[in-house]
C-alpha cells in the first residue's frame, strides 16, 4: 500500500507490511543497510522485554510490548520518553522516599504521585529519579528513548533484515 494525503500509511502488530529500504543514490548498495519493522518485532516480543531497534552511542530506542502489569518498578538517573504506537498503557509513578540505585526494583517505598494513560500517538516523559511501572489490559506497543542499560536486549540478528548480508 502506498500512502496518500487522504490515506496515510499505518500498521499494527496484527496487520503490517514488511517494508524495505529504498535506495535514492544509485551508487549505494542495499546490503549496507539494515532495517526492522517495530510492528513485526512487537508481534513476536515477550511483554516488557526491551528490544533495541536503534542505537546512537549510549542512547537507544527500545521496542516494548506492554501486556498485564510490568513485574518490576523502573528507576533511572535520566529522563526517558515513551511513545505509544498501539493500544493503551497506564504509567504509575512513585517518588522514592530514600535514594535508590538505578534499575529495576520489585517494590518502591515512597509517595504515589499519580499516573498517566497514554494511547496511540501519545508521548510521555518519564522523569529522572521517579520510579514508574507500566500496565496494559491488552497487548500494546511502545517505543522508549533511553540510555542503554543491563536490561537492553540487542537482537540485531533476529530483528533486522539484511543483517546476515554484512
Amino acid at each position: 500500500m502506498r500512502p496518500t494525503k487522504d490515506k496515510p500509511l499505518s500498521g499494527s502488530m496484527a496487520h503490517y507490511s514488511k517494508g524495505g529500504v529504498e535506495i535514492v543514490d544509485p551508487r549505494e548498495n542495499v546490503r549496507r543497510y539494515v532495517y526492522s519493522n517495530v510492528y513485526e518485532i512487537g508481534a513476536r516480543a515477550q511483554p516488557y522485554t526491551k528490544l533495541a531497534v536503534a542505537r546512537n552511542g549510549p542512547y537507544v530506542v527500545e521496542c516494548i510490548v506492554a501486556e498485564g502489569v510490568m513485574p518490576q518498578w523502573s528507576l533511572r538517573p535520566h529522563d526517558e520518553f515513551l511513545l505509544c504506537l498501539e493500544g493503551e498503557v497506564r504509567v504509575d509513578f512513585i517518588e522514592p522516599q530514600t535514594e535508590m540505585p538505578p534499575g529495576s526494583h520489585p517494590t518502591v517505598s515512597g509517595e504515589e504521585v499519580g499516573y498517566i494513560i497514554i494511547r496511540e500517538g501519545n508521548l510521555c516523559l518519564l522523569p529522572k529519579g521517579m520510579a514508574y511501572r507500566l500496565s496494559a489490559s491488552r497487548r500494546s506497543l511502545l517505543l522508549q528513548q533511553t540510555k542503554q542499560s543491563e536490561e537492553t536486549v540487542f537482537a540485531w540478528e533476529e530483528i533486522c533484515e539484511g543483517w546476515k548480508e554484512h
